[in-house]
């Protein structure tokens, strides 16, 4: 027999800026980085004989604590890698949802049904996984190994174990941020021990927002923004909430525009600088202003991410930002993973965030 644990890797950044992520190799978010070492001090007294990874960063960089705890060097394998999305890969939600209304409704509830163009069909996902799984016991009888994965690869391999049609998916709850499956195997066969389980996390090691990827039951997509190109109606806006406006702020390039919405309604607007630390490799997030009724909603990342793919897109190495020292900009930048780089004239703090993306072998 084998004893195997699956797990999913820890918070990613697509996760909170609510973005599709299947073969796109977002990293680690600091919240991840925290998952994941109180994950390796769960795993600290069980022992294990090899552990494997999924090759997508965001799963390699869960597994290294576990791995390093027992003096081990994981094992990359592409077999665990989440499905790939198609053309919503790194979509935002809300786009994808006005593309694709019931195929995105498909995906949380019912996903052998999902159309999306490119997408790796269910029932392929669900035997690469059991595949993988079953070779990986076979290879290592009387062993136990940990496995780290990606929630929709968990989801189809659980439904496959349970004999879960699509339809009845939403039976089985999806696995939270690092959350532990055990399972058991024996001649070619499956037992699930349990699974879900992520008691190795606090309060403190989690996000209050429901999972970033998945829609509600009834289609809604809650706080999920949509980006969208700047009108002439939303100049008004810019020039009305952004002190520093240029005046001829017609001239500014609309890619250094974030605009985000919900539904049609504007939330806010991001102004970006992409020439002033170009010889750093650096996009500049200038200004940032959210509409009252939207603050403090947990969108701040949505606009940050928008602003990391603009800067991602021009092949930039990382994404600048000014803040007053103490403010709350300043500590939600903080958080997200920005880390200081100097001191400005005006007394503001210019904070700096990699945004590199590890090459991926297709």
């Amino acid at each position: 027999m084998t004893t195997i644990y699956v797990i999913r890797h820890g918070e990613a950044e697509n996760n909170i800026f609510r973005r599709m992520c299947g073969w796109y190799n977002a990293r680690l978010t600091p919240l991840g980085e925290q998952q994941a070492q109180k994950l390796a001090r769960r795993f600290e007294s069980v022992p294990l004989d090899r552990v494997y990874y999924s090759d997508l960063a965001r799963a390699r960089r869960t597994s290294e604590p576990v791995a390093a705890s027992h003096g081990l060097a994981g094992i990359p394998e592409k077999g665990l890698r989440e499905l790939n999305t198609g053309v919503t890969e790194n979509m935002d939600f809300a786009t994808m949802g006005r593309l694709f209304p019931d195929s995105c409704l498909r995906f949380t509830t019912d996903p052998a049904n999902c159309r999306i163009p490119g997408m790796e069909p269910h029932a392929a996902t669900q035997k690469r996984m059991m595949d993988t799984v079953l070779r990986l016991a076979a290879e290592n009888d009387g062993k136990t190994i940990a496995l780290f994965s990606h929630g929709g690869a968990i989801r189809a391999l659980t439904a496959a174990i349970l004999g879960l049609p699509s339809e009845r998916i939403m039976e089985h709850s999806f696995p939270g941020n690092t959350a532990v499956m055990l399972l058991e195997a024996e001649d070619g066969k499956l037992r699930m021990v349990y699974d879900n389980d992520s008691s190795h996390l606090g309060p403190e090691d989690r996000h209050s927002t429901k999972p970033a990827w998945q829609l509600m039951p009834d289609g809604s997509d809650r706080y999920d923004l949509r980006e969208i190109r700047p009108e002439k109606d939303d100049l008004a806006l810019i020039r009305r909430c952004w002190p520093d406006a240029p005046e001829a702020l017609e001239r500014l390039d609309p890619k250094d525009i974030v605009l985000e919405c919900r539904d049609d309604e504007r939330t806010g607007f991001a102004v970006m600088d992409n020439d002033a630390y170009a010889g750093e490799s650096a996009g500049l997030l200038k200004y940032l202003y959210l509409q009252p009724g939207w603050r403090r909603q947990f969108v701040v990342p949505q606009y940050i991410g928008s602003c990391v793919n603009r800067a991602r897109e021009l092949g930039y190495r990382w994404l600048y930002a000014a803040a007053e020292p103490g403010s709350h900009i300043d500590g939600v930048l903080r958080h997200l993973g920005f880390a200081e780089k100097e001191r400005l004239a005006d007394g503001r703090t210019l904070l700096q965030f990699n945004i590199e993306l590890e090459p991926l072998d297709e």
